[in-house]
């Protein structure tokens, strides 16, 4: 499949948008985040409101991208096409969650969603095998019945059909709003706007081209004025019609952004760079790593410099991403070795 540079940018900064996402959010209300500082801070809400609708969204909408890129590179059965999608997220949520999240959540007990303060380790189990407990790896799930719905209706990714894929995916928005939105089960009830998402990226294939020729001060005007009114207008998102439209346009414009900054001479230095290669390979782990080495940081770093918020949030977020970043490096190490023990024993095993 060909390679798109400027997809793999915007993924990368969407990483870093999700990392600075969770920090804002100890100062910022949501139902979902059960550590907080005892005060809100304004620019914290300003800045989650915009990346609420920004970050997961722009992943979502590369998967969708992608999906139909790979649909036109080769054709592969439903079946082999559900396997391969299983693999690479099921698989990643059962490892993490059984040899991670579980085990450090339990160790630190940290309060998130779906797992109360002190809950044991058995019980943490228990949640996390019912997908109620997932914390930031929500995302593998909802992104797999996502998946799953567009493998089964991929018919109607065709460019001859894309209205009627447009019209289906707001049927099945609606849909899931409405009827799933209660199921408290492996992030089916989180599947609603993303369903339409998935199908903006796959929809944005078919012109991405012809916005990729365009002058690069065009697409730079077009990026930067879309992101600007987008970020002027965010305190209206916080009525459910308004952010799902920020939710399906937002990434389009930073997919844009990301287009004219690989048209830069610098972009060439920056994706020829060892530090650049190693995030691309590593965007999903650094993504899954990132706690609890944030709730640890917040909580050490909150009494000692928690009145100011923003120095609070850049702290955290340095700290998180240090922690992080060390992680998947001694993770980097653990599968060479296990992959250097496995090759030695299949030798083993021809000899």
């Amino acid at each position: 499949m060909k390679k798109y540079n400027y997809i793999d940018l915007t993924r990368t900064i969407a990483m870093f948008g999700v990392v600075l996402c969770h920090c804002l959010l100890f100062f910022s209300s949501n139902p979902f985040w059960f550590v907080n500082a005892d005060y809100q801070s304004d620019g914290a809400v300003f800045l989650c409101n915009i990346l609420n609708f920004t970050v997961v969204q722009i992943f979502v909408f590369c998967s969708g991208f992608l999906f139909q890129a790979s649909l036109q590179s080769k054709q592969t059965g439903i079946p082999a096409m559900i396997l391969k999608r299983a693999k690479r997220l099921l698989l990643p949520f059962l490892l993490y969650g059984v040899l991670w999240l579980v085990p450090t959540y339990t160790i630190f007990d940290i309060p998130t969603y779906g797992r109360p303060k002190g809950t044991s380790l058995l019980d943490g189990y228990k949640s996390m095998l019912l997908g109620q407990f997932c914390d930031v790896a929500w995302f593998l799930l909802m992104l797999f019945w996502v998946t799953l719905i567009w493998i089964l209706l991929r018919v109607l990714l065709k460019k001859k059909l894309i209205f009627v894929g447009a019209v289906a995916a707001v049927a099945l928005y609606f849909a899931a709003h409405f009827l799933l939105s209660e199921v408290n089960f492996y992030s089916i009830s989180q599947i609603d706007i993303y369903i339409v998402v998935f199908f903006a990226g796959a929809a944005f294939y078919w012109i991405s081209d012809r916005i990729n020729k365009l002058p690069l001060a065009v697409i730079f005007a077009i990026s930067i004025s879309g992101l600007s009114a987008c970020a002027a207008l965010s305190p209206f998102a916080s009525n459910y019609p308004v952010y799902c439209v920020f939710a399906i346009i937002m990434p389009v414009f930073v997919v844009i952004l990301a287009m004219g900054l690989c048209k830069l001479k610098l972009q060439d230095r920056v994706e020829k760079s060892r530090v650049y290669k190693w995030l691309l390979k590593h965007n999903m782990d650094i993504y899954l790593l990132q706690a609890p080495g944030m709730y640890l940081s917040f909580m050490w770093l909150y009494p000692l410099v928690g009145q100011n918020s923003a120095l609070c949030v850049t702290l955290c977020f340095v700290s998180t991403l240090a922690i992080d970043f060390a992680l998947v490096a001694l993770l980097t190490l653990i599968r060479k070795g296990l992959s250097a023990i496995f090759k030695s024993v299949k030798k083993g095993e021809k000899a």
